[in-house]
């Protein structure tokens, strides 16, 4: 029996089962052989943040809090750990890394599959979508972010939405757009907001241009886009509200403009003029590597210029022309970046403007479908995309590497000599960040792989998840303003010296007053607080040496006196002068001040995600002092009757109680997750029953359309 290759080309299935196969084999080593890839966000965050999602959804609980990082933190509300992502129910059905790339691939599939269908669906044919995707989809800016997943995640969905609303103008019913809303939440809970926020200043630019091209009445389709809008961002309400919240107390500012260089780019054609990161020879931070490669491959370029003789007469090729040079602007040119960014809402709420890439990519992709539109014979056009596939693959092959994901999840050392005391502790890691550039320019001097397995003895936050540790360090997109201050002035209580660090009496007191029991450092400290516990040998590698604290103290304790602070700028020199655990700093009048120094104890104390409770006897009474994060949404009750939550020593809880036998909770009730979780039920429900009635009645806007 004869197979006719024509026959199968023609099948309306085989392009795309074509895109789906390549991914598979470009990802194969992480689906079927146990691999992960590596990058400094997947390893520190990313993965992190989805283990310790995992964990509690197997206990049937939606962590809010989490005490494990930052001396406590809304982890819920910063969106990297995207908690409410529909796609977290993978977690259930296999192990947490898996899971996780099986994400990831997903994100590929749907960003490949909906930018194919949306260039047939604006009259490219299959080569041509074929071709358009592959680019899109294998282009520098995605493939340079695969250590980014929730950036992927909110990225993937850009296309799709960009398809609705053209089968929307297309077919004039109500249900695309209703679904390119829909597509607008879940990029708000795959929780990167510059990607969505860049989404969707895109996706209105392409409702008004196919408005505007249309020639057809606007009010009923601006209403049903608006409406749509206003649902989908209804049904991210619930990672929204508190996002919203969050930044609200953060030290998050406005968007700087880290400066894009003319040079950059050659990189379009040439990814590695400025140098390969990974074969050590960029010149500049390899870390902003990924925002300065602009590499789509070379037929590619050629096939957008092919297009450019359409751009005064095809519509489409006019559109994403003018969008793609104008992100290119806004990226490269200062002045014109901040001018309008005082007039489009979002553009200036992001640092590195350098993502507005995605939007170039994108535009050159659909560019080069239209240029390949030109091309007569498939003969050629098939060996166009098997060049350019291959191009891609070993560009992709060659930046990122994939490392076995048995060095990501064991358990280092330090976690295993941590694990052994059962105290209830944090750790601090010291220059954590600094100790990454060490072990790179060492590797970078080696010629080798980085160590991930030495870095992860670190316990760089937020790795500390993994084995379920606690830390007083956090690294996170949405840092708390006192978190950041506080954490700065005791870096500045510890100097450097020839033989590594010293640290002072009043750096050792601060960390002890959070609970910090071990330091871990890549350099020697010195303190004649501080007991060195271990050392970690990793030849050639720098040495981890942990140190104990010998102020360490209780995460629980009480207080007898209260040193009220109404000037906030003098919080520096009471946290200095201060005496913990005798003594603790407030910001309000408490009534009394002054307790003694009688006898108490903390018993039975049960720490759960959202919800702390303890035992406390005390002889006079006097200030019970929780150094956990003090933030919105904490209640506090004593046998039962709710009790008011001072700010204490700057940035944690305490609570006044009378002398004798007491029940406490701290219980986290957030009302801006509350009111975001009524929000998108409700939002849920209302474009559902929208939907069914669209559905049902084929409700259209123009009798031409039927």
């Amino acid at each position: 029996m004869k197979i006719s290759v024509k026959k199968i080309v023609e099948n309306k299935y085989f392009f795309p089962m074509l895109l789906v196969s390549l991914i598979i084999v470009y990802f194969w080593k992480i689906i079927f052989s146990g691999y992960f890839i590596p990058g400094l966000d997947a390893i520190v965050q990313n993965f992190p943040f989805k283990h310790f999602l995992t964990e509690n959804l197997k206990n049937g609980s939606i962590p809010l809090w989490c005490q494990h990082i930052g001396s406590g933190c809304p982890l819920y509300a910063e969106g990297q750990g995207s908690f409410f992502y529909p796609l977290n129910f993978l977690f259930l059905l296999f192990s947490a890394p898996l899971s996780f790339n099986l994400m990831l691939v997903f994100s590929f599939f749907s960003m490949s599959l909906s930018s194919y269908f949306y260039c047939r669906l604006i009259g490219l044919d299959c080569f041509s979508s074929l071709f358009a995707s592959i680019v899109f989809t294998f282009g520098s800016f995605t493939v340079l972010h695969l250590g980014n997943s929730n950036l992927l995640y909110a990225m993937s969905w850009m296309s799709g939405c960009i398809f609705f609303i053209e089968l929307f103008f297309r077919r004039m019913n109500r249900c695309w757009i209703l679904i390119a809303g829909l597509i607008f939440s879940l990029q708000i809970l795959a929780g990167f907001p510059q990607i969505t926020c860049y989404s969707f200043l895109f996706c209105a630019a392409y409702f008004i241009f196919r408005l505007i091209v249309s020639a057809k009445p606007i009010a009923k389709p601006l209403a049903a886009a608006l409406i749509a809008a206003v649902i989908g961002a209804g049904m991210g309400g619930i990672q929204l509200l508190p996002t919203m919240e969050l930044a609200k107390v953060s030290s998050y500012k406005n968007a700087g403009f880290y400066q894009s260089h003319p040079e950059d780019m050659v990189t379009f054609i040439n990814p590695y003029f400025l140098g390969n990161p990974a074969k050590k020879e960029y010149g500049r931070n390899p870390v902003l590597f990924s925002l300065e490669c602009h590499y789509i491959g070379v037929l590619p370029i050629i096939m957008v210029l092919l297009a450019l003789p359409f751009i005064f007469r095809r519509r489409f090729v006019s559109f994403f022309f003018f969008a793609a040079m104008f992100s290119l602007i806004l990226i490269y040119v200062k002045p014109v970046f901040f001018f309008f960014a005082k007039f489009v809402p979002g553009l200036g709420l992001f640092r590195f403007p350098q993502r507005l890439y995605l939007l170039v990519q994108f535009s050159f992709a659909v560019l080069a479908g239209f240029g390949m539109q030109r091309i007569g014979k498939n003969v050629l056009k098939t060996a166009v995309i098997a060049v350019t596939a291959v191009e891609l693959f070993i560009f992709g092959f060659g930046i990122r590497s994939s490392v076995k994901t048995e060095g990501i999840i064991k358990a280092p050392l330090t976690a295993r000599f941590l694990k052994k005391d059962s105290d209830i502790y944090r750790i601090y890691a010291y220059k954590y960040f600094e100790t990454h550039r060490m072990l790179f320019e060492k590797s970078m001097e080696l010629k080798t792989k980085f160590p991930y397995e030495v870095f992860m003895e670190m316990q760089c936050p937020d790795t500390n998840l993994l084995w379920g540790l606690d830390s007083a360090c956090l690294y996170f997109s949405l840092y708390l303003k006192r978190f950041v201050k506080f954490d700065q002035f005791i870096d500045s209580q510890i100097k450097m010296s020839p033989s590594g660090a010293v640290v002072s009496e009043t750096a050792v007191k601060l960390l002890g007053m959070q609970n910090v029991k071990y330091i871990i450092s890549a350099i020697p400290l010195e303190s004649s607080f501080l007991k060195l516990a271990q050392t970690i040998k990793n030849p050639p590698w720098p040495d981890v040496f942990l140190y104990e604290n010998a102020k360490f103290l209780p995460r629980i304790f009480m207080a007898g006196k209260a040193v009220v602070l109404n000037d906030i700028s003098k919080m520096e020199k009471a946290l200095t002068a201060f005496n913990p655990p005798h003594e603790v700093i407030l910001e309000e009048y408490p009534g009394r001040t002054d307790y003694g120094c009688g006898k108490w104890n903390i018993s039975g104390a049960a720490f759960l995600t959202d919800k702390v409770s303890f035992n406390v006897f005390s002889e006079t009474g006097g200030f019970i002092v929780f150094s956990d994060t003090y933030y919105p949404g904490w209640k506090a009750f004593i046998d039962g009757k709710e009790t008011h939550i001072y700010r204490a020593n700057y940035r944690f809880k305490a609570i006044q109680a009378d002398r004798g036998r007491h029940f406490v909770e701290f219980v986290f009730k957030p009302r801006d997750f509350s009111f975001g979780a009524a929000l998108s039920a409700f939002s849920l429900v209302l474009f559902l029953t929208a939907l069914y009635i669209l559905t049902k009645f084929k409700c259209k806007f123009y009798n031409e359309a039927n």
